[in-house]
């Protein structure tokens, strides 16, 4: 089941492994109750990087956890992948839900700073920056 965390940017949600429809579903109320938490101007910061293969069923419970970003007003979303596979499917959720969530993708095979560059872009707001972290 997906874990998280609270942090000083916002939260961190670490998605490992198998996603269930059954955990999903716990998790979704979990998620729901902590953003409730949180203030607007806040980020999360998505480790996908140990994420096996999304069922069809768990995708759609992932773009309504999405959703919850806007409704909530947050708009700063970073993704961590290691894999195309991952990175394609969480695209793809991002993309369908049709959301006003700004997303950084960054993949950890290629970015040895991955967690400062998205801790970076998530507190500052400023793209130039990451770039040289």
């Amino acid at each position: 089941m997906p874990q998280i965390q609270q942090q000083p940017y916002g939260v961190k949600i670490s998605l490992t492994g198998f996603l269930l429809q059954e955990n999903l579903n716990r998790w979704l109320l979990t998620f729901e109750n902590e953003l409730e938490k949180l203030d607007e101007s806040v980020g999360v910061f998505i480790d996908a990087r140990d994420l096996k293969p999304i069922p069809e069923e768990s995708r759609e419970i992932l773009a309504r956890g999405k959703k919850l970003l806007q409704k909530k007003k947050i708009f700063r979303c970073v993704l961590v992948y290691n894999s195309d596979s991952a990175y394609l499917q969480m695209k793809a959720i991002c993309n369908d839900t049709d959301s006003e969530v700004s997303d950084l993708y960054i993949d950890s095979r290629e970015n040895p700073n991955w967690e400062k560059k998205g801790h970076l872009w998530l507190v500052t707001h400023c793209e130039h920056i990451i770039r040289s972290a």
